[in-house]
């Protein structure tokens, strides 16, 4: 939860007088009680020694106002994983510092697939058989910046390879699939039970306002823009065009094909290395991200917590269904 900045200038001057000084587990009768007693031995106290007190104070309140004041406008402190990328060139992944508070795409993997075992399980019951494989696979690597990762861009290109569970998805019909009303009735009743639910938690931020959108940032700042200026070069020089009519990071060799073949796609993709493109980007995003982190890290702590409880509960029910 983010304080005002009038609830931080309370809670500064709660602090200057000393609360603490109190058991942390103090209960309120007994927080008042012993402000009471502290008031009755005060009271013996000679009048010029409270006199000399209340105009000292009188006279330090401005100054002590505005520190606290001053203070409260710092913005919360960063640290040093909040900063932090990861690119890993072994297995194609990139992970920026808010990618810490949601689940991998691995992560995502495993609790769809006890969500589908819920599922097939709760339809089965109600007279629906789903086929075993009826939700699609991941995609093989990070593409959030366009194409990059040469072992997979050698084969297959711009195109996202076929995994295991994208096959049996299309094999049962993918989205072609029919579904009758009253299977989508038997689904929707399905996907409403816990059993299925706690697979899918409530996980949205309660900040207010929406959550910055980080890519789009970098792309519009000058050191993101020069990010892609040095790459388009590389594509001018090899005989390529940048295409942004359907990304950020569409290419055109010119032909008209859509998407381009494997050989553009190579080209790209070494220009992308030779320009640091995804270390960059990343690197850019990261810094945008660190104070949005640093001011919500209570929230999104939580956040995770809860994504780590549905990940646990999800192997079980693999481990025991599967």
């Amino acid at each position: 939860m983010t304080l005002t900045t009038e609830e931080q200038y309370a809670a500064r001057l709660r602090s200057a007088i000393h609360i603490d000084d109190l058991h942390s587990d103090a209960q309120p009768e007994q927080v008042l009680h012993a402000s009471r007693s502290a008031q009755r031995r005060r009271a013996l106290r000679t009048s010029a020694l409270v006199l000399c007190g209340v105009v000292g104070l009188g006279l330090a309140a401005p100054a002590l106002m505005e520190e606290v004041r001053r203070n409260a406008d710092v913005p919360p402190a960063t640290q040093p994983e909040d900063f932090e990328v990861v690119v890993d060139t072994t297995n194609g992944t990139i992970t920026l510092p808010w990618d810490r508070y949601r689940l991998s795409e691995s992560e995502q993997s495993e609790v769809s697939r006890a969500s589908a075992l819920a599922m097939r399980a709760c339809a089965a019951e109600r007279g629906y058989d789903i086929p075993e494989q009826s939700s699609g696979g991941d995609i093989p690597y990070d593409r959030r910046y366009g194409i990059w990762w040469m072992p997979q861009v050698e084969v297959f290109g711009y195109d996202v390879p076929t995994t295991p569970a994208m096959a049996a998805w299309q094999a049962a019909g993918g989205d072609q699939g029919t579904t009758t009303d009253e299977q989508m009735a038997i689904l929707e009743g399905c996907n409403a039970t816990p059993d299925v639910k706690q697979f899918w938690p409530t996980t949205q931020l309660s900040i207010s306002g929406a959550t910055p959108r980080f890519e789009e940032q970098v792309f519009e700042s000058e050191a993101g823009r020069a990010v892609f200026q040095d790459w388009e070069e590389c594509l001018v020089a090899h005989g390529l065009q940048r295409d942004e009519s359907g990304s950020p990071w569409g290419v055109s060799d010119g032909t008209g094909q859509q998407p381009p073949g494997v050989a553009t796609a190579v080209i790209d993709a070494q220009c992308k290395a030779d320009v640091d493109y995804i270390e960059r980007l990343a690197r850019l995003q990261a810094d945008v991200q660190a104070p949005y982190i640093a001011a919500h890290r209570g929230e999104l702590t939580a956040m995770r917590a809860t994504l780590d409880e549905s990940l646990r509960r999800a192997r079980i029910y693999v481990a025991e269904h599967g």
